[in-house]
């Protein structure tokens, strides 16, 4: 299952239309994995909610459920995926959790919105807690390419620390479902044990059988989401694989600075791993 987390608005907005490209952007992974698609909305409770009376309520979220069944069978037919839709009450992060849960989602695809549209390099509030809460893969998707392309070319950023080998080992799970290449790039640090961990990621490459190719750099921490981002772009990469950090009570912080320039200003989908997913903790 891929769960997409949806706003429908009756007006066209940028914010309604990165739903939309959301759930586009779903399309080829359920094709290729065998899965189906879930978009879900919540209607969140704020100061407002409480005003609604359980008949206003229910009316509105009988209206959202057909609105929203509306695009699903639209989308279904046109894209030859099967797609269904859910409304919840409740917050959002915390929902599209549950039902990722319940559901035994493979990938959450979420638009990037917040509640500052205009600010196409803002990441909201409830994509950072979604993060931060779950253990599901989220793709974080910005609507900055005018199409969807295969993942033929994954970029994997490495710090080259005891925790890379766990890291390279999701990249290549994900290369197989895609048939992708990896294009690993290393950021090294001052540690003497660089060396040692980069040989025992070639080896584990040169076992998978995966296409990829690795590129040293030697850059201070300030530049490196620079880096990243134009080899992105000079690379052709489809997805580009980050590391969220270990959990704290700060939202913001649990996505390091690297991994938040990344998904605000990559052109292309960014997959975001939770390393209580893996059982460690990585920068990146």
């Amino acid at each position: 299952m891929i769960i997409v987390p949806f706003n429908y608005k009756s007006e066209e907005s940028e914010y309604t239309n990165k739903s939309l490209f959301a759930l586009k952007e779903s399309y080829n992974l359920a094709r290729v994995s065998g899965s189906e698609i879930l978009i879900i909305q919540v209607i969140e409770k704020n100061s407002l909610f409480y005003f609604l009376s359980n008949d206003q309520l229910s009316e509105m979220v009988e209206g959202l459920s057909y609105k929203l069944q509306q695009i699903a069978e639209k989308e279904s037919i046109e894209n030859g995926v099967k797609i269904n839709s859910v409304v919840r009450v409740g917050r959002v992060a915390s929902e599209v959790e549950k039902i990722s849960q319940e559901n035994n989602a493979k990938w959450i695809v979420v638009g990037l919105n917040g509640k500052k549209p205009v600010d196409k390099d803002y990441i909201g509030g409830n994509t950072l807690r979604l993060i931060r809460n779950t253990d599901i893969p989220v793709i974080t998707v910005s609507g900055k390419l005018k199409e969807h392309r295969e993942y033929n070319n994954i970029f994997l950023p490495l710090d080259l620390t005891k925790y890379t080998i766990q890291k390279v080992n999701k990249a290549i799970e994900i290369a197989r479902i895609f048939d992708s290449k990896i294009h690993v790039c290393s950021y090294r640090g001052k540690d003497v044990s660089c060396d040692v961990h980069l040989k025992k990621v070639q080896n584990l490459l040169n076992r998978s059988g995966i296409e990829y190719n690795i590129e040293l750099v030697k850059l201070n921490r300030d530049l490196v989401h620079k880096h990243m981002l134009k080899y992105i772009t000079d690379n052709n990469i489809d997805l580009c694989v980050v590391m969220s950090k270990e959990k704290t009570d700060e939202i913001v912080n649990f996505v390091s600075s690297v991994g938040q320039q990344i998904i605000k200003k990559s052109i292309i989908p960014v997959m975001t791993l939770n390393p209580k997913e893996l059982g460690f903790i990585n920068p990146y």
